[in-house]
């Protein structure tokens, strides 16, 4: 059985959700609840006392300790992952639901197209789709290579580039407002 880990030391965490390594592996975008792990994103969601316990009630379930540092351990299912992303957002407002989602783009960039959700909004055509899922799995193909290739930003923004590549020019604005105003970490 195959687990996800999302790490949310700081560190780790920010390793993750800028290289967006784990949902290029795992055929989906991290969850945004991962990004509640990071403090500066919880001071510009500007989260309550009673909104932080619950939170951390809610995923308490899928928290773990590995090498020392607290990670989300989550299971195969879909299901259970939609449920989760669904409590977390039911213990956020209106305003920082929007904002957690533009930051998420922000740090995901196109590998955000991956979610079925955001190719819906833009207009993502079935072909469009096909081919943004093969160049991420050619890149998720080459790091699970028996001599995987080394990943580093610069791999990583031009496989995201090609991605961005697959939008048409209409589609590519519409992407650049959904990623608001820019979070400065």
């Amino acid at each position: 059985m195959k687990f996800k880990i999302h790490i949310v030391s700081s560190i780790l965490f920010t390793a993750i959700a800028s290289m967006s390594l784990s949902q290029i592996l795992f055929d989906k975008p991290t969850p945004q609840f991962a990004l509640l792990a990071h403090s500066k994103i919880k001071l510009e969601l500007a989260l309550t006392i009673d909104q932080e316990l619950k939170l951390a009630q809610i995923l308490a379930p899928v928290t773990v300790e590995f090498q020392g540092r607290k990670v989300f351990q989550l299971g195969p299912t879909a299901d259970a992952l939609d449920r989760l992303e669904a409590e977390v957002e039911a213990a956020l407002i209106a305003t920082q639901r929007r904002r957690l989602r533009e930051i998420w783009i922000q740090k995901q960039g196109s590998f955000t197209l991956l979610d079925s959700g955001i190719a819906k909004e833009l207009a993502v055509s079935k072909p469009q789709s096909e081919k943004i899922k093969k160049i991420a799995t050619e890149l998720s193909d080459k790091m699970m290579a028996p001599k995987p290739m080394r990943m580093d930003t610069k791999v990583l923004q031009e496989y995201k580039d090609r991605i961005l590549k697959e939008l048409t020019p209409a589609q590519n604005v519409r992407f650049m407002r959904m990623q608001g105003a820019k979070f400065l970490d």
